[in-house]
């Protein structure tokens, strides 16, 4: 489905998976918010192991199962293993924003959009509009409804900005630029990231060999 074809159906909510319709995705949303809040406290400490040392005579492990998990994956402190990852992925965005071409690109699409009457400083203002979300807490919001079905207006605004994002060719030129702030700090932080991965590699193939010996 194209952008254009995608947006004039869900506005800036995700599409729905091949296959699935409103209800279905409606249904699968409930199930899926009533079995977290049927977790109860307990449940949720010992997962992280921040509750008691031992449950009915058996020690809890540090960190509970979730730290006994990545320990058997060969898996220690993931945030630190994702730290170098998100420090290039936010700088490179952040040197992008700052960078005048973007700049320019941004204030040429708010133009664009302000010519059908929206004021967003750029598209990531749009996107991020409240009113898209907060009809799905069953609010009584005007632009979504509980099961996060956009209504005419996030529809079309969301398509207004598709159409002012191919006027001023708004992804060839941001993705570029923030491409090329990427490869430099890739390059830069090229041993941490390469360690990075061959940890998550391991730990990938070590957890598929576990699931494979319990059949």
């Amino acid at each position: 489905m194209a952008e254009t074809d995608s947006v004039a159906v869900y506005g800036y909510h995700p599409p729905l998976p091949k296959g699935m319709t409103a209800r279905q995705a409606e249904a699968a949303t409930a199930k899926s918010r009533s079995h977290y809040e049927n977790v109860s406290p307990a449940a949720a400490t010992l997962y992280r192991g921040e509750g008691p040392s031992s449950v009915n005579g058996k020690d809890v492990p540090e960190g509970g199962c979730l730290g006994e998990t990545r320990r058997k994956v060969g898996l220690g402190d993931t945030t630190r293993l994702d730290a170098t990852f998100n420090k290039v992925n936010l700088q490179a965005s952040q040197q992008a924003s700052n960078d005048p071409r973007v700049s320019s690109l941004n204030k040429r699409w708010a133009d664009c959009m302000k010519e059908s009457g929206y004021h967003y400083a750029d598209p990531l203002a749009a996107a991020g509009d409240p009113a898209w979300t907060e009809g799905e807490g069953g609010d009584g919001s005007q632009d979504s409804d509980s099961a996060g079905t956009p209504k005419p207006r996030e529809i079309t605004v969301a398509s207004t900005d598709v159409r002012c994002k191919q006027r001023v060719d708004y992804v060839r030129v941001r993705s570029g630029v923030e491409a090329e702030y990427q490869n430099k700090l890739i390059e830069q932080n090229a041993t941490a990231l390469s360690a990075d991965r061959d940890t998550w590699k391991a730990a990938i193939a070590k957890a598929n060999e576990l699931m494979a010996k319990r059949g």
